[in-house]
């Protein structure tokens, strides 16, 4: 139950102000006259001690301020981790602490590195693949620009038959020679002329050896006919296939003897062989023109 206070007695100022309940003027402040009543004290009852609360926003004492912790924006808030598992593990002593490796910088010329070995290694077996060739080959003469080949269609010429020259370079002794072989010689003389033959053929009791300039048909052992292959099979006075008519009326004469055959105008000419025996050297041209087609030289027995 509460007790009431006694009312305070009222007294008046020197300096004027009256009604002053307290122990000091509330104008000038000056204290209470001693011929004055004084006011009753209030009884101090003692509280009631609860335990006491820092209050809102401040630490306990002698404890320093900090600052609440704020979440920073977009950042995920901390999760506890599962039951069971510790927060926080310390790495095994002498263990070291991972690290993210240092990712290597990618080299920008490193196609171009590529590049640039590929062109020096390709050069440089360039200039160790011709410089083999012309220390193996400089020194040795051309090959022959055909494959010759055995009886039976076998690569088998020797490099010696083979650079045999088969052009009519050879020096040949009468106006019946042909692709550098004379009518009356020999099959071993043909050999060692125009090396090895290309194929052969038995006709009519004849032997006839292919080469690429000429085909030559022998008799037994006697070398009884020559007929052209191609324009690089010469005369004796350089005339071949693809030369005009005009040339050779020029180089021969008129002294010629012709014919008809196959549509082509057959215009012959009579001389002596090796061995004295007579035959007939032939320039077959196309009717219509003037230009050789074929030479064909033969014994007249044949």
């Amino acid at each position: 139950m509460e007790s009431k206070e006694p009312a305070a007695a009222e007294w008046n100022c020197p300096c004027g102000q009256s009604g002053n309940k307290g122990n000091f003027c509330v104008k000038c402040g000056k204290p209470r006259p001693a011929s004055q009543p004084q006011a009753p004290q209030q009884s101090q009852q003692p509280q009631q001690q609860g335990p006491q609360m820092p209050p809102q926003n401040q630490q306990p004492y002698q404890q320093p301020y900090q600052q609440p912790y704020q979440q920073p924006y977009g950042q995920p808030a901390y999760q506890q981790p599962p039951y069971g598992q510790p927060m926080y593990q310390q790495p095994v002593y002498g263990q070291p602490v991972y690290q993210q490796p240092p990712q290597p910088q990618e080299d920008k010329y490193k196609n171009l590195k590529i590049g640039l070995g590929i062109v020096a290694l390709v050069l440089v077996l360039v200039l160790v693949f011709f410089g083999m060739k012309e220390g193996a080959f400089g020194d040795e003469p051309a090959p022959s620009n055909y494959s010759s080949v055995s009886k039976n269609g076998d690569q088998a010429a020797s490099k010696q038959n083979a650079d045999k020259k088969q052009d009519g370079s050879r020096e040949m002794q009468t106006d019946l020679s042909l692709g550098g072989m004379d009518l009356g010689m020999t099959v071993a003389q043909m050999h060692e002329t125009l090396g090895q033959e290309i194929s052969s053929r038995q006709k009519d009791g004849m032997v006839f050896y292919k080469y690429p300039t000429v085909e030559v048909g022998t008799r037994g052992d006697i070398v009884t006919s020559l007929v052209s292959e191609t324009g690089s099979a010469l005369t004796k006075r350089g005339l071949h296939e693809g030369s005009l008519l005009s040339d050779v009326t020029d180089t021969y004469g008129t002294d010629y003897m012709k014919s008809e055959y196959g549509g082509k105008d057959l215009y012959e000419y009579r001389y002596t062989d090796l061995q004295g025996q007579s035959g007939i050297l032939r320039f077959a041209v196309v009717q219509g023109t003037d230009t050789v087609n074929y030479i064909s030289i033969r014994r007249t027995t044949e």
